[in-house]
């Protein structure tokens, strides 16, 4: 392990070198519950729809009623013959069912687009952080334990399962019919741990973690792209053994 530290530490430090400062990109700090551009666009269409519907109840209501009108309703009247050439309490109803119908229709389209990205939304998560949607959909909060059990009960519960060696029947009928007629063409095979595959792995890390004894967080690893080939080697020495496993890591 103590390898992929040192890589680590050399490429960032080079990086620093050459580069300064490493700075935030913007993407990183706006928010991911951000609404998506067409949601943007359909609730300013849906809010003007209603305020022009609103401004045509006011304009009518003042013909009907012969009211004075106030200064913001003399805009409201001069908005609104500016806009349908006329403010005729019939001709104005004719345009307002055609506003609500263009509002129902918008109302529609708005609860499909937020059910769609919803759906994606889930989606995305799930192929991240699946334990969080699973807890969404039982309406489970995260876990938080008040009192953890000791180092002792830890190693009491553990040894209980795999410190103590299982024995079984090695004469039995059955394991003698598999070996002699099932195992004969079984060859061993060997696991190749390749750059997609640390790629994947580290894409899929919290960036603020840092598992282990090196203390070093996931971001490093997920910006220091030079070290993934180094970082694959390493772990294929430790599957086929001529590196030994540090202890600590699982």
């Amino acid at each position: 392990m103590w390898d992929i530290n040192v890589i680590t530490y050399a490429a960032a430090v080079t990086l620093i070198e050459r580069h300064g400062k490493l700075k935030s990109s913007k993407r990183n700090n706006t928010k991911t519950n951000k609404e998506p551009n067409n949601v943007i666009r359909l609730k300013s269409q849906i809010e003007s729809k209603r305020r022009k519907i609103s401004h045509i109840d006011v304009v009518i209501e003042i013909n009907q009623n012969k009211i004075t009108p106030t200064k913001r309703q003399q805009n409201i009247l001069k908005t609104t013959r500016k806009r349908y050439g006329t403010i005729n309490p019939k001709k104005l109803k004719g345009q307002k069912s055609i506003l609500v119908h263009d509002l129902k229709t918008m109302s529609e389209k708005l609860r499909r687009t937020n059910v769609i990205h919803q759906r994606k939304t889930i989606n995305k998560t799930f192929k991240f952080n699946a334990k969080s949607i699973y807890r969404r959909f039982r309406n489970e909060k995260e876990m938080v334990v008040d009192s953890p059990p000791g180092e002792d009960e830890i190693h009491s519960f553990w040894n209980g399962i795999w410190g103590k060696e299982k024995t079984f029947n090695r004469n039995a009928i059955w394991l003698e019919d598999v070996q002699g007629n099932y195992c004969r063409t079984v060859e061993k095979k060997e696991y190749l741990i390749t750059k997609d595959i640390v790629k994947e792995v580290i894409k899929g890390m919290n960036n603020k973690k840092a598992p282990g004894n090196d203390l070093v967080i996931h971001i490093w690893h997920k910006k220091l792209h030079s070290t993934w080939s180094y970082i694959t080697k390493i772990f294929q020495n430790y599957m086929n053994k001529s590196t030994p496993i540090p202890e600590w890591l699982p």
